[in-house]
């Protein structure tokens, strides 16, 4: 049994954060400012991603044995 729920939502993140990376870039280009906030959301995002693809590991690795 293989869960597609989680490969949706790191799909979905992944969008999320690739969007905030592009406001971003719009917003420092355009005012030479970027906030702390800012890599915090993209930092949390990240985290997010990395905890599902590690779920996703270990799941695996269960199934190879």
């Amino acid at each position: 049994h293989f869960d597609e729920e989680k490969f949706d939502k790191i799909y979905k993140l992944i969008g999320s954060i690739s969007n905030n990376v592009n406001q971003i870039a719009v917003r420092v280009n355009s005012t030479d400012k970027i906030y702390a906030e800012d890599i915090v959301n993209i930092k949390e995002g990240q985290d997010k991603i990395w905890q599902l693809l590690n779920s996703l590991q270990s799941k695996l690795l269960r199934l190879k044995r």
